[in-house]
């Protein structure tokens, strides 16, 4: 069975969590604000907690696939880029620390009507409310 390609991380930058994800077609996924009512901003570190206790997924490993799939043009494995495009997406599985040692986890955000992957900062940082988290069905 061919392993299907990954996205390598930056050179120089260091893995600090990787939690596995079980293999799941990523079509299941449905996706959730990680901002509760009234809140304006999140900080990094609440979302990362809502994400732990929510069991969201999201790793490097998916994050890479999702990309490179939506590269082949393969839908339905990332939210309609249209309904979300003010949205990030964030991969809460997954920490690294870059060159600098600073914490960044995986993240896609919406330009020109497609999913772009970068790294978002999380020391001192704080994200607009409108955070996804990808969830599974339990179907998995």
């Amino acid at each position: 069975m061919a392993q299907e390609p990954v996205l390598d991380i930056p050179p120089g930058w260091k893995i600090y969590q990787d939690d596995p994800e079980p293999e799941c077609d990523p079509s299941v996924f449905f996706y959730l604000c990680a901002a509760v009512k009234g809140e304006k901003f999140l900080s990094t570190d609440s979302v990362l907690l809502r994400a732990r206790y929510l069991e969201a997924s999201g790793n490097w490993k998916l994050a890479s696939k999702m990309f490179l799939w939506q590269l082949e043009g393969k839908p339905g494995f990332l939210p309609d880029p249209k309904k979300y495009a003010d949205y990030l997406l964030v991969m809460p599985k997954t920490i690294l620390f870059d060159c600098n040692s600073r914490r960044r986890m995986p993240a896609f955000f919406c330009h020109a009507g497609k999913w772009r992957l970068y790294f978002a900062y999380l020391d001192g940082a704080y994200f607009g409310r409108k955070v996804l988290l990808a969830m599974k069905e339990e179907v998995c």
